[in-house]
């Protein structure tokens, strides 16, 4: 949970443009930072599963098309 936390911190930090280019919903970004960082250990971790599941490949892919286009390269930790 910890590290899906830092991941919406850092991605609700992103400018407008770059939510808007890489089609990131800050809104449903910021709701899932806030529930993590507020519930105070009231968060059902099937919920949160599902989150990382449905969600973040879209925010992956958008990691990915910002890396590109920065000439950056994408490392993944491996499994």
């Amino acid at each position: 949970m910890n590290r899906v936390l830092r991941i919406t911190e850092e991605a609700g930090a992103l400018s407008d443009e770059a939510l808007a280019l890489y089609d990131f919903d800050r809104r449903a970004i910021k709701g899932v930072r806030n529930r993590l960082a507020h519930a105070y250990g009231n968060v059902d971790a099937d919920i949160v599963w599902d989150v990382v599941q449905q969600d973040f490949p879209k925010l992956l892919e958008g990691c990915h098309a910002y890396c590109d286009e920065l000439g950056l390269e994408l490392e993944l930790p491996e499994e």
